[in-house]
């Protein structure tokens, strides 16, 4: 933060509300108006919030951005590098399966232990072939990571850890990004027969982790059940690793038997075997 952005924090009093705000913004990096209504209440006057939310753009607290006029302004901390406005749409869904999975874990009995999307605590590499067969060591960044576990826990409960894949390609695009989600499952079949995760996981996060899940979601369901054939055609290796949903179906209900198993195509939970 800027000298001239401390200054301003200094003269600017906060608000137990703005607090609480604040502490959001830690947790999730990107919210819009609609999200802190979800995570605060829908009863939240959408004028109050607007202007809590310019106090704290004064403050050097908050920035903002927004594709165009009519969309509506996604803000986040002024530590935080801004995102193109043609990614705001695929960065929002991510805070919203994000905010999904912590507003509804309590319900279902569940201890949310990691909600993690900054790159530098999820990213990582792993050697993989090339087109012609020679191995190369490749980058992967995940969406997020999740990692939760009952919330009364036994003696030996491991947490059960998820990468998310969260695709928003346009219609015409959606080729394209399919091979590239082709190519990220073999990255993360490659870590996870690395075995780097045990230890990496546990350093970052301080969880044990003896396994791992990628779900992918789709914005159609028509889409992700044809990713899931798509995957199964390339022969990737460990299909059963890989689960696939679609966006109206977590919207529903994040916690319930919405994800297909790429390899059999069996509906799974989150909270299978937990």
């Amino acid at each position: 933060m800027t000298g001239t952005n401390s200054t301003r924090t200094r003269q600017v009093r906060l608000l137990h509300k703005h607090e609480r705000y604040l502490d959001a913004f830690q947790r999730f990096q990107f919210l819009t108006s609609r999200h802190l209504q979800s995570l605060f209440g829908s009863n939240l006057n959408a004028r109050t919030l607007r202007f809590d939310l310019l106090k704290l753009m004064t403050a050097g607290y908050l920035r903002r951005s927004r594709t165009n006029r009519d969309e509506e302004y996604t803000y986040f901390t002024s530590d935080i590098r801004e995102k193109s406005p043609l990614l705001l749409e695929h960065t929002n869904e991510i805070t919203w399966a994000q905010i999904l999975l912590a507003e509804a874990s309590s319900k279902h009995g569940i201890e949310v232990l990691v909600l993690e999307r900054r790159q530098q605590r999820i990213r990582f590499s792993a050697t993989v072939p090339n087109k012609e067969g020679i191995m190369k060591s490749r980058g992967c960044v995940p969406d997020f990571f999740s990692a939760h576990r009952r919330a009364v826990k036994t003696a030996a409960d491991p947490a059960r850890c998820f990468f998310w894949e969260i695709t928003n390609a346009k219609p015409g695009q959606h080729w394209e990004k399919e091979n590239d989600i082709i190519q990220k499952c073999r990255i993360y079949n490659a870590y996870f027969e690395s075995g780097e995760f045990f230890d990496r996981l546990h350093k970052e996060f301080h969880v044990e982790v003896r396994n791992f899940r990628v779900v992918i979601t789709f914005p159609t369901e028509a889409r992700a059940r044809n990713f899931v054939g798509f995957l199964r055609a390339k022969a990737v290796a460990y299909p059963g690793r890989f689960w696939v949903t679609w966006r109206d179906a977590y919207h529903e209900d994040m916690y319930g038997r919405i994800l297909v198993c790429a390899k059999d195509d069996t509906l799974h939970s989150l909270t299978d075997g937990i």
